[in-house]
């Protein structure tokens, strides 16, 4: 059995806020020590996410007069006996691009339902949405953009589905040979990744058309059959991709990486999951957790043993402030204050916020608005 670590530094980095938290044993049991936050550095001037995560950890550093950092600015590793630096150091991050996800399938009200669901339970979007109907019988419009979608490189991955578990494979295998033609015809510099969530039965045909053309990854089918669902084999695949794809991007993360010596860096919504579950289990209770962030919420859903709903959507408290207020209306926002606001008060408040997320409310009226 591995030996417990004595001491962690947790991290988030988010898109606006970067926050660290120091965990101790103290008689056998962890305890929160201290926690510190900075501007995340993600953006110009800076471009680097380290030096945001450095200004969280001396926050720390200056509450509990414990050295965490050598000189140089890098983390202590292990622990002394002196007790400067910590034993661990884990990392989550909501702060990458979200992925852009095109689902193919065979019917939109069954194994697409479910697909998309999949998608919205991580950092991800839909871009299109083809049945086959729509990729059989015209389209053309919709099969023009998927052809340019991937020979420009703009899609990350597509997630095909279809068939419940002893069903047709016929259709499925179709649709599998339509997309690796469009792909052989119009695919780009990138391998285009196709995961494949569908009726087991077919994986073998599928596997035989797509795998010589895509970065083919085969997984649990999302809908065994029309009374049961299965989402983890599929949200699994996408929260790899997600490493894969999107977090090398994030500014300064690979030197980190290897100066800091980290664990795996994981996205803050799976961890959520992990820790909203954990406590179901652990207590015997209904959970619902939600972190809203700068810009996008997360729900996450436990019931005892069962795996943990995640539900992700791209309408934060800061960037993705406008997008949620125009969907959702000003009258709705308006009707939960005390007082009478103006909607263009409202609305001059949301994009200032969207603007600048960090930025404190300097009015009663504003922070009314803001709570």
């Amino acid at each position: 059995m591995e030996e417990l670590r004595d001491s962690y530094l947790l991290a988030d980095i988010g898109h606006v806020t970067s926050r660290v938290a120091l965990l101790d044993r103290v008689a056998d049991e962890y305890r929160f020590i201290a926690r510190g936050e900075a501007l995340s550095t993600l953006e110009p001037p800076w471009e680097d996410v380290a030096l945001g995560l450095r200004e969280a950890v001396v926050d720390i550093q200056e509450t509990t007069q414990r050295p965490l950092l050598n000189p140089q600015g890098t983390l202590l590793i292990p622990e002394d006996d002196d007790g400067q630096g910590v034993d661990g150091f884990l990392v989550t991050t909501s702060a990458m691009r979200p992925l852009r996800v095109v689902l193919v399938g065979l019917m939109g009200s069954w194994s697409l339902e479910r697909a998309q669901r999949v998608v919205h339970s991580t950092y991800a979007t839909v871009e299109r949405v083809f049945d086959i109907e729509s990729w059989r019988l015209g389209g053309g419009e919709e099969l023009a953009w998927l052809a340019q979608a991937l020979s420009s490189d703009r899609l990350d991955a597509l997630l095909l589905v279809g068939g419940t578990e002893g069903g047709a494979v016929a259709p499925i295998v179709e649709i599998a040979k339509d997309l690796a033609l469009l792909i052989l015809t119009y695919r780009g510099q990138r391998e285009p990744r196709v995961i494949y969530a569908g009726n087991s039965e077919a994986r073998p045909l599928v596997a035989q058309v797509l795998g010589k053309v895509a970065d083919l990854r085969v997984v649990e089918n999302v809908l065994p059959s029309f009374e049961m669902e299965n989402y983890l084999a599929a949200r699994e695949a996408l929260d790899q991709l997600l490493l894969e794809a999107q977090l090398p991007t994030l500014p300064g993360i690979r030197a980190l990486v290897e100066a800091w010596g980290l664990a795996p860096v994981y996205p803050a919504a799976q961890t959520l999951g992990w820790s909203i579950s954990y406590l179901a289990r652990q207590y015997g209770l209904d959970i619902l957790g939600v972190d809203l962030g700068a810009s996008g919420i997360t729900l996450v859903s436990a019931q005892g043993e069962e795996p943990p709903r995640i539900v992700t959507r791209a309408n934060g408290l800061g960037r993705g402030l406008e997008g949620f207020l125009s969907r959702l209306g000003m009258d709705r926002i308006r009707r939960w204050l005390p007082e009478e606001v103006p909607a263009e008060e409202v609305e001059r408040l949301a994009l200032s916020k969207a603007l600048h997320p960090r930025m404190l409310p300097q009015e009663w009226e504003n922070l009314l608005i803001e709570r």
